[in-house]
């Protein structure tokens, strides 16, 4: 959503906003500043791991659903055989989603872009932003051995989203015609 700049209270610069419910729990409001010039040239979108990890760790979990070839997983479809012999599902594509960005753009005649990240974190006092869960996803205290313990199940702390813009050079070739000349375009 683009909100256009305010001169009351908040005074702030226009600003864009993602919102969303995502159904196992969670709804988030996230913001920023819209950019105001392009970058020259084309984005360099950088590697990206999507593989889950444990919440308060950096010791990862990998679901047999980020195996391309596995049929036999809870992700729907289970089968990727037909996407995978296509190619528009592929192992590296799973392991790096940012894949199918840089090979969107191979070819292409990208003069610049804008680029912004939206996050549910406010980077200044004006924005807005932030995360609301339900409360499985937050957590709660369980008996375990008869002691108390707390923690979250897949609580959505925070988020981020960044999108590119792109200005793209074509050559486009208009043959001539005559006057009363009738063509079909096939």
């Amino acid at each position: 959503m683009h909100v256009p700049a305010t001169t009351v209270d908040p005074v702030i610069g226009e600003s864009l906003v993602r919102m969303g419910s995502i159904p196992h729990g969670t709804t988030i409001n996230a913001q920023c500043l819209a950019p105001k010039d392009p970058i020259s040239g084309s984005p360099n979108f950088q590697p990206i791991d999507i593989t889950p990890f444990i919440i308060g760790t950096s010791q990862k979990i990998s679901f047999a659903s980020q195996t391309a070839a596995r049929v036999d997983t809870p992700r729907l479809p289970q089968d990727l055989t037909k996407f995978i012999a296509k190619g528009t599902i592929t192992q590296d594509i799973l392991n790096d989603p940012n894949t199918v960005l840089r090979n969107a753009i191979i070819g292409q005649d990208v003069t610049s872009f804008f680029v912004f990240t939206v996050s549910t974190t406010p980077v200044g006092t004006e924005l807005g932003g932030g995360t609301a869960n339900i409360g499985f996803l937050e957590g709660a205290t369980v008996a375990a051995d008869g002691q108390t313990q707390t923690g979250p199940n897949a609580n959505a702390a925070s988020m981020q989203a960044t999108f590119w813009i792109e200005t793209v050079q074509y050559t486009i070739t208009v043959p001539p015609f005559k006057p009363g000349q009738v063509t079909f375009l096939v």
